[in-house]
């Protein structure tokens, strides 16, 4: 193989990286599952006075986010 071919692929390589990474993290944010801080169900007035939430990443491979905006809908209305 020519030294240009080898340096040529090694660097796609290294380019396609980050545009995997990021993919994935989409991908992985479709399969979140979202549960109450408290036992005993999820509430809306958990959320609305601050508790908060649990997210769990259920797939196999470690991801990353920055922040999370959850926009919340209750009988089709937006809360």
């Amino acid at each position: 193989m020519n030294k240009h071919t080898i340096i040529v692929i090694i660097a796609s390589i290294i380019i396609a990286i980050p545009f995997a990474y990021g993919t994935w993290n989409y991908v992985v944010l479709d399969n979140l599952e979202l549960r109450a801080t408290e036992p005993g169900g999820f509430s809306f007035f958990e959320i609305s006075t601050g508790k908060g939430i649990q997210i769990c990443n259920s797939s196999p491979i470690y991801a990353s986010f920055d922040s999370i905006d959850l926009t919340i809908f209750y009988q089709d209305d937006n809360k």
